[in-house]
This record gives structure tokens, sequence and C-alpha cells, in this order.
């Protein structure tokens, strides 16, 4: 049903009351002969928001729709999927309404058109409620129908269309839960038979048999643990699917669904996947870096989650304040074998949800579960927390994050690791007794090395935080930080940058350019009038213009610090995000510009005249400092006398689930002379383990200022 549809906006909302009088009603939009000629035609799927930063939308869509005498023959069952619809959906077959409404922004809905069609030439219409829209958060572009949708023809009067597939890990098995539609309009006595196969190559890897009652419409049904012979996990390295299909007793499919054979939850303070322990090296990925994006059009969603994986990203999280997660987003994780820290979005479509005067807990939670439902076979689907940054901290705001939590444990059988909220957990929080909800996971979001230079800061923070969770939690929790620290020209100072570049086109004797330079650097704002204290470490304001290669080395190594403080401290934070985006392993700051979509790889024209980078000069240096065995320096004097001895505390992080033999090799280079320096043998560092080793040297007698670097090169097992 995909291709290109008819569509109508007919209004814009700024309030939230959906009384069916609009234009589209009152002009008959769903009546068969409706003459929609004029209407703009709009491929499906795709989000019918742009650069509209509005509310919301009402708008109707219509397109044509043949079925077979095939399909319609006596039996069967003809059923409009829509696999996302932002937001309330009503369909029309024929100038007849089908069923109630139904809301589709976090999961997928179905209608049963089977009573409304013909043999031959059909017309659909759909009406799209969505009063949330994106103007209060423009990188939120879902809006219409922006996933794909189907035709399904079953066989018979019973169908199922969700499963929720549980890894039996211990077991070498899976249980399951099927939604099973019964549309004959009386009881029934069911065998069914369920058949566990190979996604590539479909090779039968387990059956059985059970029987069931269905009442006429929705049931759920329990299907007992099916036994796997020698199942093969799920995992980044080796992204095995299954397929479970649902038969009749004709051994006619009636439903399918894809998973995995894997198992990720919290060990004391780990996380850990397939029983192995497991660091996750983030990376926040932009599902709504563009419509282009959104739709996989050209594979370009692929290539990206491809190319995070070729950076030694582990893991995605996809954050909350872009909208709803698309489901190709998800399936392309399962295939490629990319985990996925699920920040989901749906408390941000519920206005006043913490207001103490309200309670919308029941309402949050019919959104959540539907989502849920809807995503929980997906493999890659393995973190969930309800939303970034729920920085609310009153005994009400508790209790309703604690009452999700325990539905949440209720329905997901899987028990993945769950986090309230991404970046609530900070120290002030913790120390201070305000975390009083359940939680699995604590995760701080924090940008205090960043923002006042020092990425020392850092090391300390990491300690004080483990010290205050030793203490709050009554038992060990796995520690995480998915926004920390930020080199100064990244996505969040971008704005600033342009800011400053066109001040400086001004006179700089003038006045008001005098004006605006005290303001930026007064600014108490962290992304401006910090960064300017820090990064503006010049002269004069032309210097900096001046020196902006220079500043762009230091990003890299501001980004290359603070990961490597965070790769090695072990349990007090076993993972993270630097918060650099995939736009800002592209930027330039000299020009303001970003790369096009032939730097990641992708079809897109580059232009060289406007400064865009096509190699992304950050990307070497992420996927070097996110390899799994990393070799780092700790502080050292960087600024030594020639002929004096010195010291440097060298670190060796192994973040495989293997041990191995380690040495460094250590080469100075200073004034053009390059020395190898004694290596250092580390011996066996268990699996993921690390080791600190002392190097000491003496630095050459050279006259003059001479600048220099260290070398460090790793070797496991020679």
């Amino acid at each position: 049903m995909n291709g290109t549809w008819k569509l109508a906006v007919v209004k814009t909302l700024e309030t939230d009351s959906d009384t069916f009088d609009d234009a589209g009603m009152k002009e008959n939009f769903f009546s068969k002969d409706f003459n929609d000629s004029s209407w703009e035609s709009k491929e499906v799927p795709q989000s019918w928001y742009g650069s509209d930063f509005v509310m919301g939308k009402l708008g109707w869509y219509r397109r044509s729709l043949n079925v077979t005498p095939e399909q319609a023959a006596a039996g069967k069952r003809i059923v409009l999927d829509f696999r996302r619809i932002a937001d309330k959906t009503d369909v029309w077959i024929n100038g007849q309404k089908v069923g109630d409404s139904q809301r589709g922004r976090f999961n997928s809905v179905q209608f049963d058109i089977t009573p409304f069609v013909v043999k031959g030439a059909n017309t659909l219409a759909v009406r799209v409620y969505d009063f949330a829209g994106h103007k209060d958060y423009p990188r939120r572009q879902i809006g219409g129908i922006y996933e794909p949708v189907r035709l399904l023809v079953t066989p018979s009067d019973v169908y199922s269309c969700c499963m929720m597939v549980t890894t039996l890990f211990d077991q070498q098995a899976i249980s399951a839960k099927a939604k099973i539609i019964n549309s004959s309009g009386k009881e029934l006595e069911v065998t069914f038979s369920c058949e566990i196969a190979n996604w590539k190559d479909k090779r039968i890897a387990a059956s059985q048999q059970f029987h069931a009652k269905l009442k006429p419409g929705e049931n759920w049904i329990d299907i007992a643990p099916i036994k796997l012979n020698s199942p093969i996990a799920w995992s980044p390295e080796n992204p095995h699917l299954y397929t479970l299909t649902l038969k009749d007793e004709s051994s006619k499919s009636i439903g399918m669904t894809r998973f995995g054979f894997r198992e990720f939850k919290v060990e004391g303070e780990w996380l850990c996947l397939n029983g192995k322990k497991y660091k996750p090296r983030m990376f926040t990925f932009p599902i709504w870096y563009s419509p282009y994006l959104l739709a996989n059009q050209d594979s370009m969603m692929e290539k990206l989650i491809r190319f995070c994986q070729a950076l030694n990203i582990n893991m995605l999280r996809p954050h909350s304040g872009e909208g709803t997660l698309p489901e190709t987003f998800f399936m392309l994780c399962d295939e490629i074998g990319m985990p996925v820290y699920v920040d989901w979005a749906g408390l941000q479509y519920i206005p006043d949800f913490f207001n103490p005067e309200t309670d919308k807990t029941a309402e949050a939670w019919r959104t959540l579960e539907s989502f849920m439902k809807d995503y929980y076979s997906h493999p890659s689907y393995c973190m969930l927390s309800f939303g970034n940054e729920l920085y609310c901290y009153k005994d009400s705001d508790s209790k309703k994050l604690d009452f999700l939590y325990g539905k949440t444990k209720e329905l997901d059988i899987q028990n993945r690791p769950l986090c309230t909220s991404t970046g609530r957990q900070t120290l002030e929080a913790i120390g201070g007794g305000m975390i009083k909800e359940r939680t699995d996971v604590l995760d701080d979001h924090q940008y205090r090395g960043s923002y006042c230079g020092s990425w020392q800061e850092n090391i300390t923070h990491l300690g004080n935080y483990a010290k205050a969770a030793g203490k709050y939690c009554k038992t060990p929790k796995p520690k995480i930080d998915a926004e920390y620290g930020m080199p100064g020209n990244m996505l969040r100072y971008r704005p600033v940058t342009k800011t400053l570049f066109k001040a400086f086109e001004l006179d700089k004797a003038s006045l008001e350019f005098k004006e605006k330079f005290i303001g930026f650097v007064q600014s108490p704002l962290g992304q401006v009038g910090v960064y300017l204290r820090v990064a503006m470490n010049y002269r004069s304001p032309q210097q900096y213009l001046d020196e902006i290669p220079h500043q762009e080395n230091m990003v890299y190594k501001q980004l290359k610090r603070n990961v490597e403080i965070y790769r090695r401290a072990g349990v007090n934070c076993i993972g993270g995000h630097t918060n650099a985006g995939l736009t800002d392993l592209t930027f330039d700051g000299k020009t303001g510009h970003s790369s096009t979509r032939a730097s990641f790889g992708l079809p897109g024209p580059i232009d060289a005249k406007k400064g865009y980078y096509v190699d992304m000069p950050l990307k070497f240096e992420q996927k070097r400092i996110y390899n799994p065995t990393l070799v780092s320096a700790g502080v050292f004097n960087q600024e030594p006398l020639p002929g004096s001895k010195q010291q440097i505390e060298v670190f060796v992080t192994n973040d495989l689930n293997e041990s191995g033999e380690f040495k460094v090799v250590p080469l100075l280079r200073f004034g053009g002379q390059s020395t190898v320096l004694p290596e250092l043998d580390f011996g066996k560092i268990g699996e993921m383990g690390q080791l600190s080793k002392t190097l000491e040297y003496t630095t050459p007698r050279l006259s003059g200022v001479n600048r220099g670097r260290l070398e460090l090169y790793l070797f496991k097992n020679g």
C-alpha cells in the first residue's frame, strides 16, 4: 500500500479538541465519489511535517484500493495494517466508516475492512488527527502516515497480528504470547502449530502444537515454552534471527513474527548480554536527521547504523525529545546487530503528567503498554527509559514513575534493564535521597568537565558518584552516563559559533562589535559564556579566528580525553556517550557547515567549495577511542624541561569478553626527533579488566621551545 496517496491538510491545531466538525467531515471527504484531483500528491510512508513547525495537523488521505477475486474469496479476511500512523486514525471504505478511532503513534493499528470492500475498485479514505505536532520541539518530525501500510489477506476468520516472544536463555527455549483475532462471531476451539525457523535459510529449528479456546474478538493466548536444539544467540557479532510462525489446522499461516534468541539483563553492577558482561559504547542516534533518513530512502538509515557500528559503537540511544521510534529502525538494528537503549517519548505527549493535581498514569500506561507489545520481540530493544532528563523530584513524581516501573516489569517477562529516566539519577539527586522510585540502572548526564574546561573533574565526579550510589542503593546497580562531556564546537554550541562568526565580521573597533563580544563573554549560559571563557584564551578576537585549526584539534583532544576517562572508570561507570552526534562528526567550525549525505558514504552531491568535510575528520578519533581495547595516558607534565625525568601512568583497558596478553610500545616525538622508549609489558589482562603501569623517560635536550607528542602503540597477543 506504499506509494502515492492524495493528501489534504484541512487545519493546523492549537488546542486538543477533536469535535469531528472539520471541513473534511462537512464536505464528505470520505465519500466514494468525492473528487480529490486538486489535492496534494504525497508519498507514503512519509511524515507530513517538514519545516512547518506547527502544534499539530488534521488531514485526510485518499487512494484507490483494488481487491482481487482471490482476495475476496469466502472465509478470508482483508485487514488494513498501518505500521505507524500519528496519531488518532479513522478509516472509511467506499464511504462507510470502519470500526472505531485508533491511535497509532507508538504502535501499529489494524482495521478489518472485509465487510466493506467489493471485488475490483474501492476507495479508501483515512482521517488523521495529530494534536502534538512538533512546534514545541522542532526535531519532532513525525506525523501522518509515516511508516508502511500493508493490506493483509488472512486464510480464515482466525489470525494473529502481534506476538511477544521471550527468550528462556538457561532453558534454551522460548515462550510467547499471541494476540489472536477471532472474526467468526462465535466461540471456537482450535488446534494451532508453532513453527520456529531460521530467518535467512528458513531451516526449521523447532515446532509444537497447542490448543486454545477463542472467544469472538481479541484473545491473548499463552504459548508454552518451546525447546530449541542448540539455539544460536543474537549478538552484535552474530545477529542471528528466527521466525515464529503460527499455523491453523489446515497448516496455513495465520501470523508470523521475527525474534532473536538473546538475554539482556542486570547482574549486580553490570549489564550482561547472553550471560557475558557488556560495556555500552553509546551514541545518540538522530532519527529526526531528515525525512530521507526517517523513510530509509536509498537505505540511508541502514547505512548510518552500519556506519555507527564501524566506529565501534555498540549501543544506540534515540533521544526521547525527537519523538517516536520508527519500526524500520528496530528491524534494521535487529539485522545489523545493534543494541538499542530506548528513550521512550510517550510522556512528552501527555500534558501535565507530573502535575501533582492530576493523575494521568493510566493514560501513560495505555500508551506504553501498546508500544511495548508491538516492539517486544525485537532483540535490539535491550534497555528502556521513560524519557530524557525528567528532573522532577516531588514524592508524587516518584510515585508516578514507580507505577510505570511496576506495570512495565509485570508485562516484560524478558526483564530488560529499566531506567526511570536517562539523566535523572544525578549526583545531587542520589546524594540527596531524591530518587524514591525503583530503577534498575543509574544514568547520570554530566557536563561539568566540559563546561568548566577541565576534563580532570570527571575523574573526581565518577568517584563521588560511585560513593553516593553505594550509600543510596540497597543493592549494587549498573552506573552509566548516556550524555557526558562534549567538545566545544559540537552540536549544542553550533548556533553560538555561527553567531560568533557573524559578529566577527563587524569592525573590531566599532561599538556594536564590542557590545556583542562583551555580551557573549558575560552570558551565564553554559553553552555560551562558559564555552567562550574557555575556548577564547587568545590575545584578541581576531586571533580566535586565526587559530580555528588549532581549536578544532583541541575539540578532538577533548573528545579523546573524556572518553578515555570513562573507558577506564570500571564499575564506577560501565559505559556512556559524549553526546557528540552524527552531524558533529562532520561539522566544520570555520564555515558552520555540516556534511551532505555523501559524507556518510551515501548518495548525495559534495560541494568542496562550501567547505563540506568528506572524510569526516572526527570519525577516525571516534573509532580509535571506542575500540574495545584501548591504551591511554593519565595526567602528566605537558611542559617538561629539557633533560628532565618524567613519569606517566599508562592505562590498558580490555573491554572484550576474553583475556589477552598486552604490551605497549611508547614513541616520543620531539623537535623532529623520534625516540622509541622501553616497552611496557602488562602481561595478562582479564575480560572487562584494566591495568596501569608507570612509564619513565627523560626528555631530549633540545634548545628553544619545541612541540612534541607521546604516541602509545598497543599490542594484544603479539
